[in-house]
């Protein structure tokens, strides 16, 4: 059997370390070849036994809608960096199944991680299709932090936002404070990538999308 594999990383140097490392486990741990790739098209999505995300702060917090499609006892090993481990409490429904690898891990446990959630994974008896998003755990902004958050991608001070938003410099940076601690964020420059994601994952915030084009016809 052909194990069938997505890389998704931004970082072609571990991508390509990444996808040594797979096909050294499967070949030498399970005797199977693997075939990888790094579209993330809802039919790779469906055909993939493993899925590897690398992942920004914050991001494992939100709803990923393109993880509807996965198949049946697939495995994620999601990479993220620093010393923030992601919590496996109240994971959206969508990282059923995730395996957290860090990006400064030995490569020996990262082995040991690869073989060992494989092995669990074939005992994964959850079905993508019996998923509700309504039942789901991730979590989302509210209408006012979603203009907040609005501004704040756009490039806009406190002083602005607080000027178009009627509201006080304090309380936009209340909100602010409030997005970082809801998602984990520590930084400016953390909070802006996870907008980007979130931009990024329509599916998951129309509302975000729709509040940066109302502020671009204003």
């Amino acid at each position: 059997m052909m194990i069938k594999i997505i890389i998704d990383e931004c970082d072609s140097f571990y991508r390509h370390g990444m996808n040594a490392l797979l096909g050294k486990v499967f070949l030498e741990q399970f005797d199977e070849c693997i075939s990888v790739t790094s579209e993330m098209a809802p039919h790779s999505i469906a055909m993939a036994d493993v899925i590897v995300l690398g992942l920004s702060p914050g991001e494992i917090s939100i709803c990923h809608p393109f993880l509807h499609a996965r198949k049946k006892n697939s495995l994620i090993l999601g990479v993220y960096e620093g010393n923030h481990k992601p919590q496996f409490d109240d994971l959206p429904l969508c990282f059923k199944n995730i395996i957290f690898i860090n990006r400064t891990e030995p490569v020996s446990r990262i082995k040991k991680k690869i073989f060992h959630g494989w092995e669990s994974s074939r005992t994964q008896s959850i079905l993508p299709h019996h998923w509700k998003c309504h039942d789901c755990k991730h979590k989302t902004l509210s209408p006012q932090q979603i203009n907040v958050a609005t501004h704040y991608y756009r490039g806009d001070r406190a002083e602005q936002i607080a000027g178009i938003m009627h509201i006080s410099v304090k309380t936009v940076f209340t909100h602010k404070r409030m997005i970082m601690g809801k998602f984990d964020v520590h930084s400016d420059y953390e909070l802006f990538t996870l907008l980007k994601v979130m931009k990024a994952l329509n599916h998951n915030t129309p509302d975000f999308l729709e509040a940066e084009r109302e502020l671009k016809r204003a």
